[in-house]
Parts: structure tokens; sequence; C-alpha cells
């Protein structure tokens, strides 16, 4: 219930995701969507998770 509000916890999903589906990017790149933008990383991940399953 509480684990996306811990520091990080989104930022961590986020890269082992495009890891796991050798998405291009880098952490800096997760980093700065989900500081500056959290809710549009967050629709980004949903689509792509819906989208690979």
């Amino acid at each position: 219930c509480f684990l996306p509000c811990l520091p990080g916890t989104l930022l961590a999903l986020r890269t082992g995701v495009r890891e796991r589906y050798h998405i291009e990017g880098s952490i800096c790149d997760d980093w700065l969507v989900m500081a500056c933008c959290g809710p549009c990383g967050l629709c980004q991940l949903s689509r792509e998770l819906s989208h690979r399953k």
C-alpha cells in the first residue's frame, strides 16, 4: 500500500521494466521523467506493460 510512497521505488520499477524488455534509455532518463512528471511516467509504464502481456 505504501510502497509507491518510498523514495526511489517508482524509479527502480521503471528502470527494471526498461532493462527487462531492452528498452533504450538510462537511469538518468528514468529519474528525469519520474521527477518532472511522475503521472506521465506511470502512464508510460502501464502502457508498456499492457502492450508486452
